[in-house]
């Protein structure tokens, strides 16, 4: 699946723009207008503080935001320090460096013969990032160099290009890996491209270059009612991507319950969800957010003739803010539990 950082992740569809309308950015809760610097809320904005996961009944990452005074976002960190991502604004450029450490099992690298370096057998995608699923392998694995494991840290720098709303419409991507301290492997030069149709997400696209051969991805996105609605994943030789998805491509699809999603906080849960610890995505600098709370996504691969399915179980304050969500996978005994706290 994707489970990227940034795509194409994602992420994003996002900070709060009134979930009834379609506001220029800037003129109702969150977001960036024309003219404005990219990502700065609103003064009656709410911020939010700490994200909790647990996983099994235990809390297993908290993530903390910082906030310059312009209360835009600066770092989210998590509790242990082991994912960092940083924000840095400028007119018409925002820069996001992620930083990534967890112990891995040796056997997952080979020495490349020709150049000495070390390259992983299954290469980062450069949309990797931090699924819900690999947050557990971390935790199981943090005590694991005393059993030959070594330390990996992948970092991830995305610069983009905004437009007058202050959306991305580009971003070049460039990845550094270290083992054990040492620079091992990296990667630059890389180009995501983002469209938009009246403010919603509609295509995201970049090239893949996985093991050497060239390759693009795209992702397509679909809006009903002010809804994201599906997203179809795809892929292919050569340097352009499709217009229109294949028919054999990999796709999810979502469904909304009663609840709104709130305008006047600077994160979209819903796109957090969606894109598994997205959090650059649900930041307001990737389109206008879902109207709705999501209810379920339903994942089908038409490769393997399979579906899977996961629901979610909202909890709001008085005011309608999310406090709250547990997340039901179809192939996992236990639910997962996300928190949000806010700073005001």
């Amino acid at each position: 699946m994707k489970k990227y950082l940034f795509i194409s992740i994602i992420s994003t569809l996002i900070l709060g723009f009134s979930a009834c309308g379609d506001p220029v950015p800037g003129d109702d809760g969150p977001g960036t207008g024309p003219g404005t610097d990219p990502g700065t809320p609103s003064a009656d904005s709410r911020l939010v503080d700490k994200i909790g996961i647990s996983h099994d009944g235990e809390l297993a990452y908290n993530f903390t935001f910082d906030y310059d005074a312009q209360n835009r976002v600066t770092k989210i960190e998590d509790s242990d320090g082991e994912l960092t991502i940083e924000f840095s604004y400028s007119a018409g450029k925002l820069t996001m460096t992620m930083s990534e450490e967890y112990y891995d099992d040796p056997s997952y690298y080979t020495r490349a013969s020709r150049t000495g370096g070390i390259t992983r057998a299954t290469h980062p995608a450069k949309r990797g990032g931090m699924s819900f699923g690999r947050l557990a392998r971390k935790a199981a694995a943090k005590t694991r160099a005393e059993e030959g494991y070594v330390l990996v840290k992948d970092v991830y720098t995305y610069s983009g290009n905004l437009n007058a709303d202050g959306y991305v419409t580009s971003l070049i991507v460039s990845w550094k890996m270290f083992i054990d301290g040492s620079l091992v492997d990296s990667d630059s030069g890389g180009t995501e491209t983002y469209a938009y149709n009246n403010g919603y997400l509609s295509r995201s696209s970049g090239e893949d270059d996985y093991e050497d051969q060239d390759g693009w991805w795209a992702d397509y996105y679909t809006w009903s009612g002010g809804n994201l609605t599906k997203i179809v994943y795809d892929g292919g030789e050569g340097t352009t991507p499709a217009d229109v998805p294949s028919a054999g491509a990999y796709y999810e699809s979502f469904t909304y319950g009663d609840k709104a999603n709130p305008a006047k906080v600077n994160f979209d849960m819903n796109t957090m969800l969606i894109y598994e610890i997205g959090f650059p995505f649900s930041l307001g600098f990737f389109g206008k957010p879902s109207a709705n709370l999501i209810s379920s996504i339903e994942y089908t691969d038409s490769y393997y003739d399979e579906v899977y399915t996961s629901t979610y179980t909202w909890t709001t304050d008085s005011e309608g803010f999310a406090t709250g969500v547990t997340i039901n996978y179809d192939d996992v005994e236990e639910p997962s539990v996300l928190t949000v706290t806010y700073k005001k």
